[in-house]
């Protein structure tokens, strides 16, 4: 599927990163330690017997990489492709690549809480003999201190869906979503963040969109709710009976594709809050938005005008 749009896959520089992993302090050296100041982490000792001497983890616009110190001299095969990253709960694949005195390691988010929960970690590289090794003790506090620091992912803003909670939308959507808002209260003792926006697309088409906030528990890992709506023809829309779902995911970056559409309805692009790397394509079928993995976009130009008032 190509969308035309970015993808969003931050690394951190080779040369800061393999100054962190060379600054581990001595205190480190059995458990995992967050700096206190900065998304990184430092590895305890790897087990003797590679050529792999340290290791950092640190985070930056929410994608982590781990970079492993290795000995001026030492040639690490396969080091360039693919690393394996196993812990007893799963085997994790990943990018890597040799950088001067380490190997640098994307870390997929999926490997995270299994790195947390886990006793021992070992990584390995495709085509490659040697088998780093590292206790996993104080992982959980060490990653979950240092995600708290990472930066967030500076995200386009041309043809985002524009949310906020100064909308004049903001009463209709919430009269829309009164009982969401009541199940929230009842479960959680606390009033949810609401935002909302309307995105006109042109003859007579319209999509106006409800965000709900408030807790990872309740809602996920985003900590939000977003659903989109279209209008109920003859009804009449300023009132919560003009207008019908037709959208609903957890909390999304939201963006409407211009150049696809189907039935007259602009593609929807979807990235994940907690993960923004890859867009989801929502595509219009039926009458809504439905989730489509491989479709290739339909081609047409769509006027959109995207209003925040």
């Amino acid at each position: 599927m190509s969308s035309g749009f970015q993808r969003f896959l931050p690394i951190l520089p080779a040369s800061l990163a393999l100054a962190m992993a060379g600054a581990a302090p001595a205190a480190a050296a059995d458990v995992w330690t967050a700096d206190p100041y900065e998304a990184r982490v430092t590895l305890p000792d790897p087990e003797p017997g590679t050529p792999v001497t340290g290791g950092t983890m640190a985070c930056a616009a929410e994608a982590w990489t781990l970079t492993l110190a290795t000995r001026i001299d030492a040639i690490v095969a396969g080091a360039t492709g693919t690393a394996r990253i196993v812990v007893p709960l799963g085997t994790f694949e990943a990018p890597s690549k040799a950088v001067p005195a380490g190997i640098e390691i994307a870390v997929p988010r999926a490997a995270l809480e299994p790195l947390m929960r886990s006793t021992r970690l070992s990584i390995g590289f495709a085509g490659g003999t040697d088998e780093v090794r590292f206790p996993l003790a104080g992982s959980r506090r060490a990653i979950t201190a240092a995600e708290a620091l990472c930066s967030k992912v500076e995200m386009p803003v041309a043809n985002s869906v524009p949310l906020t909670p100064y909308s004049s939308y903001l009463l209709l959507t919430r009269d829309l979503r009164r009982s969401d808002i009541e199940d929230f209260v009842m479960s959680t003792a606390d009033a949810p963040r609401l935002r909302a926006g309307m995105v006109e697309i042109g003859g007579g088409r319209r999509l106006l969109f409800s965000e709900m906030c408030g807790s990872t528990w309740y809602y996920g890992a985003s900590g939000c709710s977003l659903i989109g709506y279209a209008p109920v023809e003859g009804k009449d829309a300023a009132k919560p009976e003009g207008w019908r779902i037709v959208y609903e995911t957890e909390g999304v970056y939201l963006y409407v594709d211009p150049d696809a559409a189907h039935e007259g309805w602009p593609d929807l692009l979807a990235y994940a809050a907690a993960a923004p790397t890859e867009a989801m394509r929502w595509t219009w079928k039926d009458g809504s938005y439905a989730l489509e993995d491989d479709a290739a976009p339909a081609a047409g130009e769509v006027p959109v005008n995207a209003k925040a008032d």
